[in-house]
């Protein structure tokens, strides 16, 4: 499933600048390619033999993820994202958040692993922004390991047990140098950093979510 696996790893990436404040440079623009994006992902999945019914349910959870984003997003600027809902336009629809558990659900008990590893990164990525949804960290909790993303710091983590000094402990312990106050300079050398970190994301978000397709 490498062609759907693109497009699962395109739309995470979405998410990702999203939840970075990403700049949206044209709301109707942007919903239209994210629709675009998500025909393209039931397409590949098609492709893929995946059951028609796997692969609605699988998008429609995309299109729910990405709507809760940019809503909660657009929330902090004062905007309705309402009126660009990609559920609504990909299936005329406005569900409770309620239906996101049950559809998730759903998915682990019909589809087939790959679809399910899938819909398990959506779910984990939407539980950030419903913490209170009792249901789906249900859901979450039972899944199997093997279904479940390991982040890779985490991976790398390793347990180092100390071997136990045989020396006495009253040796003297070697003085530490005085670690000098940061110049000025410096100081306004990580400031300009932060800036120009912040300047690239501006720009990439303007040059990436105008052209997720």
């Amino acid at each position: 499933m490498v062609e759907s696996y693109s497009y699962i790893k395109k739309i995470i990436s979405i998410d990702t600048l999203l939840s970075f404040d990403g700049v949206i440079p044209s709301f109707s623009d942007f919903q239209h390619k994210a629709v675009l994006l998500i025909r393209k992902l039931q397409r590949s999945l098609k492709k893929e033999n995946v059951e028609e019914a796997d692969i609605q349910r699988l998008c429609w959870l995309i299109a729910s993820l990405l709507d809760k984003r940019t809503a909660t997003r657009m929330e902090h600027n004062l905007y309705n994202w309402s009126d660009y809902s990609l559920e609504h336009a990909l299936y005329g629809t406005r569900s409770d958040k309620a239906h996101f558990a049950k559809t998730f659900n759903e998915v682990l008990e019909t589809a087939c692993q790959p679809v399910k590893r899938y819909a398990c990164r959506i779910a984990l990525i939407y539980s950030t922004l419903t913490p209170q949804d009792q249901e789906l960290l249900e859901a979450l909790s039972s899944i199997p390991a093997e279904l479940t993303p390991v982040p890779a710091a985490a991976s790398m983590e390793r347990t180092v047990s100390l071997p136990q000094s045989k020396e006495q402990p009253n040796k003297a312990l070697p003085v530490l140098p005085v670690r000098k106050p940061l110049p000025n300079f410096t100081k306004l050398a990580e400031g300009a950093g932060l800036f120009v970190a912040l300047l690239v994301l501006w720009i990439l978000s303007i040059y990436y979510l105008g052209s997720i397709v």
